[in-house]
């Protein structure tokens, strides 16, 4: 009886191992980073739907409202410009953003802005209808560097009321602190025609401000 029994257990051996075989052949294999179907998880950063701004100048006080700005999309903006001898600008800016290439640090703009404001010396009302390009380019460290050049201008036939035309060029460099705050530094020149005047600069000074999502 035992060599009975040895002789079956060898006879079974090779079958119960090429049985075992195929029960870890069909088990799923975690995936490798070789796999066609593997994909890296990259998080997505997240942004706020709105945010407010408020710049400080040696020339007045800027304060903004725009939606979340996104590379291959953009932003819509309202700002209101208070400046020395009751000066006031205010304008609402739609922009549009691509990038190059996927992944690029560097993108560029475009967009449409309205202007509405009035000049106290000399007394003058202010109004242009002006186009805008906008150039960027982000550093990624830890805390994300955007450096941003934006310039609108209208020409006489984009002006109306007492304006001939208008030029507006702002210079920033911006830390995003947290996906809810950024702290920037810039510099902004504001400058309009007029009838029968010399030409009026609203602003030319550097600005200090905050950007805070909602």
């Amino acid at each position: 009886m035992t060599l009975l029994r040895l002789f079956i257990a060898l006879a079974l051996t090779p079958s119960l191992a090429a049985a075992q075989g195929q029960l870890r052949n069909d088990k799923p294999r975690p995936q490798e980073p070789d796999d066609e179907e593997y994909e890296e998880f990259v998080p997505e950063p997240v942004y706020p739907d709105y945010s407010f701004e408020l710049a400080i100048g040696d020339d007045g006080l800027h304060a903004g409202f725009r939606n979340a700005f996104e590379r291959g999309s953009g932003y819509a903006a309202l700002e209101l410009f208070l400046g020395e001898d009751d000066d006031w600008l205010a304008n609402g800016r739609l922009m549009r953003f691509g990038e190059p290439a996927a992944g690029e640090p560097l993108g560029l703009g475009i967009g449409l802005g309205l202007y509405a404001g009035a000049s106290d010396e000399p007394d003058a009302d202010v109004g242009a209808l002006t186009l805008i390009g906008a150039v960027d380019y982000t550093f990624p460290l830890s805390y994300p560097v955007r450096l941003a050049l934006e310039t609108s201008y209208a020409p006489e036939a984009a002006c109306f009321t007492d304006a001939t035309r208008l030029l507006d060029l702002q210079a920033r460099a911006e830390v995003l602190v947290s996906d809810w705050a950024t702290g920037f530094v810039g510099y902004r020149f504001t400058e309009v025609d007029l009838d029968d005047a010399k030409d009026r600069e609203l602003e030319k000074a550097a600005q200090i401000g905050v950007r805070l999502g909602t």
